[in-house]
């Protein structure tokens, strides 16, 4: 009798040892796999936190005057055509401003580099976009065009009293003038948040 609870004890005792042969390696492996994705995840939020303050800093910020001194300029040509027009400055397309590269980082990697000042990446980002869809030179070329068609369907190409009279010429300027002053104060508040965004961080 003790000589069988003998065996069943050493039985027992031989399990045991063999569960723990086989935990504390898969324990070691768990640990080791958990440091191994918080330093990759810690080298991750580094780069995407470094890597958004610096385009926000060098390469939006840095176009946004420019693009400010663009709306005005295209306003200020709509605002004196036709008895002025003024086309002293050159317009760029400013090809470069938009949130194509912010948005190809996700919404998850933004909120784990910046956490608390997520909604206001968030509110950037959107901007640049919503800006980027009526920038200063397409904004310009498309009221010339609707000019011109609508002179040409009338047979008034070069009609400088009809631009002055027409209802729907005029109509046409007050649209684009609206739309380019809402930009101007957007491009305005959007320096500003940039700004905050990276005192903040």
């Amino acid at each position: 009798m003790n000589h069988t609870f003998l065996c069943i004890e050493q039985t027992n005792i031989t399990l045991i040892i063999k569960i723990i042969e086989l935990t504390i390696p898969f324990l070691l492996g768990l640990f080791a796999s958990f440091i191994i994705d918080s330093t990759r995840n810690k080298i991750k939020n580094k780069k995407n936190y470094k890597f958004i303050k610096t385009y926000l800093r060098n390469s939006i910020l840095e176009i946004l005057p420019f693009l400010k001194t663009d709306y005005e300029t295209v306003k200020k040509k709509i605002e004196l055509y036709p008895e002025n027009y003024y086309n002293k400055n050159v317009i760029s397309a400013h090809e470069g401003f938009n949130a194509n590269i912010l948005k190809s980082i996700s919404p998850s990697d933004y909120y784990s580099a910046f956490k608390g000042d997520f909604i206001l990446l968030n509110e950037i980002i959107s901007m640049i976009e919503f800006i980027s869809q009526d920038m200063p030179y397409n904004i310009n070329n498309d009221y010339f065009q609707q000019l011109n068609n609508h002179l040409k369907e009338k047979q008034k190409t070069g009609d400088k009293e009809h631009i002055k009279g027409c209802e729907y010429c005029q109509q046409i300027r007050d649209v684009k003038l609206n739309v380019l002053e809402e930009r101007i104060k957007e491009v305005k508040l959007l320096e500003q948040k940039i700004e905050n965004f990276i005192k903040n961080n």
